[in-house]
């Protein structure tokens, strides 16, 4: 196996292990919004690996790539702020 491979490889297993950490924190975390919380940084994390590795953004320009990785975390920090205002008692 080739370091491409090794590299996707990793990613992947990165991905099944965020997944499965995701799961975990929306259903053992107490805190609402803790978990929210947890969950969306943990998505924006796949998201950027998504973005690293299958779909070769390093390759991009350094302003085209922090756009993207900027949009995936501001995503992920919006719908945070959407769910603290709209959960009741917060």
């Amino acid at each position: 196996m080739g370091q491409p491979e090794r590299r996707q490889t990793f990613a992947w297993l990165l991905l099944v292990v965020a997944t499965l950490a995701s799961l975990w924190t929306a259903g053992h975390l107490g805190a609402q919004m803790v978990a929210i919380t947890a969950s969306m940084a943990i998505a924006a994390t796949k998201v950027i690996v998504v973005l690293r590795r299958f779909m070769e953004s390093d390759r991009l320009s350094l302003p085209l790539r922090l756009f993207f990785y900027g949009w995936s975390i501001g995503c992920a920090i919006m719908i945070v702020g959407f769910a603290s205002v709209s959960l009741p008692g917060m």
